[in-house]
């Protein structure tokens, strides 16, 4: 289940990123998820992706399971600040940031002695 996690919260960001360069791809004939739906498709698409996690973490129990309804709630943040064109530096330390996070989130569960 953290594996299929995982590789969706990816498949999220990657198409997030995609949005930062709409303009760049258009001219260089790229196809990508925002150019074919358009942005506000693409938005909606991502959310219902991210909604697809709340299953998985409703199944997996204990800290991993709170870690992930965690990690969703951000993603929702981030898909739905992210979606309009910002500045680029604050998509990747917020965005590529989720996973230092739940690092450093493991690591002080981890010091507590919860897991």
């Amino acid at each position: 289940m953290i594996i299929l996690f995982m590789a969706l919260k990816s498949i999220i960001n990657t198409v997030l990123y995609d949005v930062r360069d709409v303009a760049g791809d258009k001219k260089n004939g790229i196809i990508t998820v925002p150019i074919l739906l358009g942005l506000e498709k693409t938005s909606l698409i991502l959310l219902a992706a991210n909604s697809s996690l709340l299953p998985l973490a409703i199944l997996t129990k204990g800290i991993a399971g709170q870690l992930m309804v965690g990690m969703i709630a951000y993603g929702y943040i981030y898909i739905l600040y992210f979606s309009k064109k910002k500045n680029p530096f604050s998509l990747d330390l917020f965005v590529d940031g989720e996973w230092m996070l739940a690092c450093m989130s493991i690591m002080m569960i981890s010091r507590m002695g919860l897991i």
